[in-house]
């Protein structure tokens, strides 16, 4: 084509015309090592299979269905029936003993989310009788990032 009718083209339809690039494949010259561009990810049956069982036991109860991500908010150290992990439960009653009831009604905006949480949910220096400003969700992220990277 000629730049002249190609400009023509791009002023009548107001886009240029359109071009396709072939993406390029690299295979990695060891057979059984995987290429750095895929990640190995366990398999989620197992969590799939609690996500709908959780779910069927809900409208078992006359309750709505849950999204996976508020499936996920509500399954963090929680077993079936939403009782925390001893461990989890031994660090909340250390908390109350320190820091007393509060941490349970009042609210405080993590400064990674932007979520208002309960004081509860957020990391804690015992000895130092402090509450840090990032959520014990948030926290595990950024340690499970951390780690991935190493």
């Amino acid at each position: 084509m000629k730049k002249s009718t190609l400009k023509n083209k791009t002023k009548s339809t107001g886009k240029p015309p359109k071009t396709v690039q072939k993406k390029k494949t690299v295979l990695s010259k060891k057979k059984d090592s995987k290429s750095a561009n895929q990640k190995t990810v366990a398999s989620p049956v197992k969590s799939l299979n609690a996500f709908h069982s959780a779910n069927y036991r809900r409208r078992k109860k006359g309750l709505p269905d849950l999204s996976w991500n508020e499936y996920n908010k509500q399954k963090v150290a929680k077993d079936s029936a939403g009782r925390f992990h001893p461990i989890k439960q031994v660090a909340i009653t250390k908390a109350q003993s320190i820091f007393g009831k509060e941490i349970f009604s009042k609210k405080k905006v993590c400064n990674k989310c932007g979520e208002k949480k309960v004081l509860a949910d957020f990391s804690m220096r015992f000895s130092q009788k402090v509450i840090l400003n990032v959520c014990k969700n948030c926290e595990q992220e950024r340690q499970k990032k951390y780690w991935k990277q190493s």
